[in-house]
């Protein structure tokens, strides 16, 4: 598959990967500045932003996306940054293929069940029920959203999944079947087929529950040079809510 993606920079090359719901328009300003060292791409995973839709979203799909991402655009070699979901599917290209990942960077994320699954749920429950077509202003959906949703950072999340058509009609621009069809494998245990002995770093937000201490343990098995870390004052969205302290952490981890 041939996603669609965002790139910035030249450099060693650095890929980020986002999270459910995400795109790549999420990461433009942080990309932007790794671009100062690196060749950055940014790719809307399958079924997200301006990636083609298929019924099939298994981590093994994404990841195979990812390395014929790698093969179509000539990367030997690469640092990976991965979100959430996105995240996930790094643990796994880098567990798969070691040799094409220079440093694996996780964030806010571990290989067991991911403990939104019912927030996730109810996103897309919500989305699939709010025919986009007959409203006409982004204000007007906002507050459609604010009856189900009383965080601002999920309502954003949310708005940025919208699209507006040549006729000026907006629409959900993911996949929301394949979400609803694939929702409880994304949110199960991720199988890590093997090793991956390069350097490490797991990000946490400081206020999230998303990665457990069984988690820690199962990751450091398979990644054993793994470093973690807190972003102070953030949540499982840690990037938008600490992005300072996010691109700090990172970069020195990359360039060091």
């Amino acid at each position: 598959m041939h996603l669609f993606y965002r790139g910035f920079g030249q450099g060693p090359n650095l890929i980020i990967l986002h999270g459910l719901f995400g795109l790549s328009d999420n990461w433009v300003s942080l990309g932007r500045r790794y671009a100062e060292t690196f060749t950055v791409w940014i790719p809307d995973l399958r079924n997200h932003g301006q990636s083609p839709h298929h019924p099939e979203m298994s981590y093994i799909a994404m990841a195979n996306d990812i390395i014929e991402f790698f093969e179509l655009h000539q990367i030997d070699e690469c640092s990976i940054i991965g979100h959430s979901m996105g995240g996930k599917v790094a643990m796994l290209v880098a567990t798969q293929h070691p040799e094409l990942i220079t440093k694996l960077i996780i964030a806010d994320i571990g290989p067991g069940p991911t403990p939104g699954y019912n927030l996730h749920q109810t996103i897309v429950e919500m989305m699939m029920s709010l025919d986009l077509t007959n409203l006409k202003k982004r204000n007007e959906i906002a507050k459609r959203l604010q009856k189900s949703f009383s965080q601002p950072g999920v309502i954003d999340l949310i708005l940025k999944n919208i699209g507006k058509n040549s006729e000026g009609r907006y629409y959900w621009k993911p996949n929301l079947k394949a979400f609803q069809q694939n929702l409880n494998a994304l949110a199960g245990n991720l199988e890590l087929p093997s090793y991956y002995t390069g350097p490490t770093l797991l990000l946490k937000g400081e206020f999230s529950n998303y990665v457990t201490d069984n988690d820690i343990s199962i990751l450091y098995e398979h990644f054993p040079l793994l470093k973690e870390v807190i972003i102070h004052n953030a949540g499982h969205w840690l990037h938008a809510d600490n992005p300072q302290e996010f691109f700090e952490q990172t970069w020195q981890f990359l360039n060091s």
